[in-house]
């Protein structure tokens, strides 16, 4: 599935989102026209010898951004890129995938609907800024549906505030000290979902899904991911989420006492 994925996207390059010449207002507030894609950047899978993560947002590539998660990662491992203004998240063919939004997505409920897929099948999705904020856009489908997202929303803060360092103990946070985001939603807990660590003005920082397996605990909202402000440790942040692995079908461990990779 690895090589099918990446042999669809070397032949995916240069195709145009927008025709048009119609303005369009990001979740950011920023003004575009005619966003194009530049292409997806995916490593043969054979070649990858550590974790293998895909950075899938609504939004034009950071290398920095991927190879910092990487690098906080360890072990050889590498971070794909793959534009979902373009195209479907895929559902398989990775160990973790985090996704975000700024522009629309080429397909909100089929790339939600991959996500939950993907969870079910025992990996990890990062909801990061926007994926809920249905007062612009937002991911859609299974993904964000109880069984998965550990919160909902609607809103967004469009205001800095740092985390405060509480549950500094879970390993969430490990190697993270100072957490500052301005492009934050304003969030709910909803069914299983459970807060880790909050911001100074008392909303949440993280949250995961506490309810029953497959897809308990693999699904993480970090509140204020994305490519845009991110503070040095937001990298560490991500990467802890695609490592930090709590109790799943029979495990009796607690959230933050088991950190391992799925290879």
């Amino acid at each position: 599935m690895k090589k099918a994925l990446f042999a669809f996207a070397a032949v995916a390059m240069g195709l145009c989102l927008a025709s048009g010449a119609n303005a369009l207002t990001l979740n950011t507030g920023k003004v575009v026209t005619n966003p194009t894609f530049t292409g997806n950047h995916l490593t043969d899978p054979e070649s990858v010898v550590g974790l293998h993560g895909l950075y899938a947002p609504s939004e034009p590539d950071m290398p920095t951004l991927r190879t910092a998660i990487a690098t906080a990662i360890g072990g050889g491992a590498v971070v794909d890129y793959f534009d979902a203004r373009s195209g479907t998240i895929p559902s398989s063919g990775y160990d973790f995938i985090f996704t975000w939004v700024n522009y629309p997505f080429f397909d909100a409920v089929g790339s939600g609907n991959n996500l939950a897929d993907f969870a079910d099948a025992g990996h990890t999705v990062i909801l990061g800024s926007f994926c809920v904020y249905t007062g612009g856009f937002s991911i859609s489908g299974r993904i964000l549906t109880t069984g998965y997202c550990p919160v909902s929303g609607g809103f967004n803060h469009f205001s800095t505030a740092s985390w405060t360092g509480d549950d500094s103990g879970d390993c969430l946070y490990t190697g993270v000290s100072t957490l500052t985001a301005y492009f934050r939603d304003i969030l709910s807990l909803q069914s299983w979902g459970t807060a880790k660590g909050h911001y100074s003005d008392g909303e949440i920082v993280a949250a995961y899904n506490n309810g029953p397996a497959p897809a308990a605990k693999l699904v993480v909202y970090a509140n204020g991911a994305n490519d845009l402000d991110w503070t040095p440790d937001w990298p560490t942040m991500v990467a802890n989420c695609a490592l930090c692995k709590g109790p799943i079908a029979n495990e009796t461990t607690t959230w933050g006492a088991v950190k391992d990779l799925y290879r």
